[in-house]
């Protein structure tokens, strides 16, 4: 593998069965997952200041082990991978969330400029000496929902931001791997029926739809119906297409979701 491999999608496209996919044919390559500490995404993780890192780590210590073990400090940050800790305890989850970057959480500038930051910081890292990694959800998933739900700008300022994440990249090898349903709404669909709790309520698309509605999209256009669930998807989608053609610099696979040929793609990797 001689590039960097970003893998995008709606939910339930097939990235993390992907990404697997691509872990166990090339073991010695990093992959990050959602989640992750990962060297430019900030998904599920908190983004705080060493004091407040240190205030909130001593209410919890029980879990300081871990907790430190989930934590890495990038100049006077730190960044905790908190929902990969276990316990039954929902306040801290709820004490490390406020942290996030995502869900409004941030004032645009802000959230713009620890983005791009990050993204410049590992593009120069990758260009004093390459390694190749895998990277699940960290061109599209979480930022362009924050421009798309949250910021809500202009349609040329999240062009104006893409173009800026893509030029960091100069000079280094990307493939960006975007998996597509052929039919949305039977995919949509059918994430819905297996993701339920014990009870067999649908429990992602009661999640999803309290997101939606909690933005401040959102709040000026309601989302009332899984019809309304699905357009989303297809707006972001377009979108996502559209700043492809626009300013990704490297090499672009757009494939059917869960009918590719794995061996097929490998062969483009070599």
């Amino acid at each position: 593998m001689h590039s960097l491999i970003f893998l995008e999608g709606i939910p339930g496209s097939g990235k993390s069965t992907l990404l697997q996919f691509l872990s166990e044919r090339f073991p010695s390559v990093p992959a990050y997952r959602e989640g992750d500490l990962s060297p430019i995404e900030l998904a599920w993780c908190s983004e705080l200041s060493i004091p407040a890192y240190e205030t909130l780590r001593s209410r919890y210590p029980a879990l300081d082990a871990e907790i430190r073990a989930h934590s890495r400090q990038e100049g006077e940050r730190m960044h905790v991978a908190y929902t990969q800790i276990r316990t039954d305890d929902p306040a801290f989850y709820a004490e490390w969330e406020q942290y996030e970057i995502y869900s409004g959480r941030r004032d645009p500038a802000e959230f713009r400029d620890i983005l791009l930051r990050r993204y410049q910081a590992y593009a120069e890292e990758q260009r004093r000496a390459f390694t190749p990694a895998i990277f699940e959800c960290s061109l599209f998933q979480n930022s362009i929902e924050e421009w798309m739900l949250h910021i809500c700008p202009p349609e040329e300022e999240i062009f104006r931001f893409y173009r800026e994440v893509f030029s960091r990249f100069a000079g280094v090898p990307l493939t960006l791997i975007r998996l597509i349903p052929q039919d949305m709404a039977r995919s949509i669909d059918a994430i819905c029926r297996e993701r339920v709790n014990e009870q067999g309520e649908e429990i992602w698309y009661q999640m999803m739809m309290d997101y939606l509605n909690g933005s401040a999209y959102g709040r000026r256009h309601p989302f009332r119906t899984r019809e309304d669930l699905l357009a989303h998807f297809r707006r972001r989608t377009d979108l996502e297409r559209r700043i492809i053609a626009d300013c990704f610099p490297g090499k672009y696979l757009e494939l059917e979701s869960r009918a590719y040929d794995p061996e097929a793609i490998l062969a483009e990797l070599q």
